[in-house]
């Protein structure tokens, strides 16, 4: 009699897929140069030497309807698309594991511009100016020698821009 409020095998192919979707944006709006980026456990932006980007993302992924083979490729479709739109390879997924209810997506960019218009944010290098638009963790190649209200530095070479930061935060770093 309730055969309507029955959940389908393709109502839950639905479900998961519009699950992964919501998932995929918020971890291409929220997204990681120094040290390994394999010990980094927070979303975290970072500004390696060479002018490229890597974003580390870290959520939670718990819920059951969540595929992280379903994810991967979506990010890879997603990023296939950018490279064809600008002619060349300039982002790449490099990992995209789940382990523990915890999913962590690596992404390479070959410059900010790249960042910022994969993610749709604010994402400018201009000298040793940091400009960034969204509440996460950077880690940069240089030392960081001032930041703007509400950043908070966690070390020599790292800040994260909080909810208190005023966006578009600044970072300078040293010369």
């Amino acid at each position: 009699m309730f055969t309507g409020l029955r959940m389908t095998n393709l109502n839950r192919k639905k479900m998961a897929r519009a699950g992964i979707t919501a998932l995929l944006c918020v971890f291409l709006s929220a997204t990681a140069g120094c040290g390994s980026v394999s010990a980094i456990d927070v979303t975290t932006i970072v500004l390696n030497d060479d002018g490229s980007v890597t974003s580390v993302v870290v959520e939670d992924f718990e819920a059951d309807y969540y595929d992280v083979e379903e994810l991967k490729a979506q990010v890879e479709e997603e990023a296939g698309a950018y490279n064809l739109r600008q002619g060349e390879d300039r982002v790449k997924l490099s990992e995209c594991k789940a382990d523990k209810g915890t999913v962590r997506l690596v992404m390479e960019y070959m410059a900010p511009e790249d960042y910022a218009a994969f993610n749709r944010v604010v994402l400018q290098v201009e000298g040793n100016q940091v400009t960034v638009s969204e509440s996460v963790h950077v880690r940069t190649a240089k030392k960081i020698a001032s930041a703007s209200d509400g950043v908070e530095l966690i070390g020599e070479k790292e800040a994260f821009i909080g909810e208190a930061a005023v966006l578009p935060a600044m970072i300078t770093m040293e010369e």
